[in-house]
């Protein structure tokens, strides 16, 4: 019964979204992302980006100019995440223009910069802030090659709850370096935040090929286990790039319904305008679907990401087309597809 009605939700949301377009009514995304800058204080190993390229971001102007039009196209929320959003001047500046005129909004920084003197304009304009916390002390500080960075994020959650920031969500990547950590994860976030939300390393940037960072199928069913038998009264969620999980999709995502809206409930807008399905994907031209220099944002929604909202499953890859879970897991994580890691119930050997 768990099955049907899973497969019912997740074909209700496609054939609806379809539907509409072939009315000439094309749903607007609900989230739109925004990578606001590549810069970044910290040399993460699990990147999926390399901060020491430059790149020429969107101006103050431009982004107020884009929120007004998101807003007219009926996007509900606008969310900010880079390399570290907060090391542009104008990120706040922005975040709240966006608030002002109704956005539900986000940010996910790693807590660097998070501070009682910032704090509250924060807690103002942003309804949600991720901070990314990797391991407990040391281990926090070697994963993001940053000596002190630890003490700076565990710190940022603490200020953002005592400036009643609306939600404070902690973020952790976990990889064979700092899976025995999970508990200590745990406590810490259960005790300075809201919810934690967990992901695995996705095979792009620094991580592309460093298999040390890949979780084995013991570790992955040992992380798996862990989310399915935390307590109930605490919310820690799975991101999106694991995908269908066999059978134990039910246990880890007994608190909510995974779907990767990428390209049909969300997309991202790069730090030069240009717009793919979501932030993991590479910013190269097989995965972009425009570029804001040339298109409106409409236009470009309504025409591009047809690959995404295909009912007959196009550019899925071979192994999946006879799968019968197929209706469930739509292929799997297009970034985790990159390195044949997207089929997680092989990964788990529930095949």
């Amino acid at each position: 019964m768990f099955r049907f009605f899973e497969e019912a939700k997740r074909k209700a949301i496609l054939v609806s979204f379809n539907s509409m377009r072939r009315l000439g009514k094309t749903p607007a995304p609900k989230t739109v992302v925004w990578e606001c800058t590549l810069a970044c204080n910290m040399q993460c190993v699990h990147c999926g980006a390399y901060s020491n390229k430059k790149f020429k971001e969107l101006s103050t102007e431009k982004m107020f100019f884009l929120l007004d039009e998101l807003s007219s196209y009926g996007v509900e929320r606008f969310a900010v995440t880079g390399g570290e959003p907060l090391l542009r001047k104008d990120t706040l500046d922005i975040l709240a223009r966006a608030k002002k005129i109704g956005f539900s909004t986000g940010l996910s920084t790693n807590g660097f910069f998070v501070s009682d003197e910032n704090a509250r304009k924060i807690a103002d304009s942003v309804d949600s802030v991720q901070v990314s916390i990797d391991g407990i002390g040391r281990t926090h500080d070697l994963l993001r090659r940053k000596s002190g960075s630890f003490i700076k994020a565990a710190n940022a959650l603490r200020v953002l709850k005592k400036h009643n920031c609306k939600q404070v969500c902690m973020t952790s990547i976990i990889s064979p370096l700092n899976l025995d950590e999970l508990n200590g994860l745990y406590d810490l976030a259960r005790q300075n935040a809201d919810l934690w939300r967990i992901g695995t390393v996705m095979p792009i940037g620094r991580a592309s090929k460093n298999n040390e960072l890949i979780l084995s199928r013991e570790q992955l069913t040992k992380l798996l286990k862990f989310i399915a038998e935390t307590p109930s009264d605490f919310l820690v969620l799975l991101g999106e790039n694991l995908g269908y999980l066999g059978k134990l999709d039910s246990l880890v995502h007994k608190r909510d319904f995974f779907f990767c809206g990428a390209g049909i409930l969300s997309c991202c807008i790069g730090i030069d305008g240009k717009v793919r399905g979501c932030p993991e994907l590479p910013s190269t031209s097989e995965f972009i679907e425009g570029d804001l220099a040339k298109d409106s944002f409409a236009d470009i929604w309504e025409n591009g990401f047809r690959d995404y909202r295909n009912e007959a499953f196009s550019k899925i890859p071979d192994d999946c087309i006879s799968c019968s879970d197929l209706d469930l897991c739509r292929g799997g994580c297009q970034v985790m597809r990159l390195r044949n890691l997207h089929c997680t119930k092989k990964r788990l050997g529930l095949e």
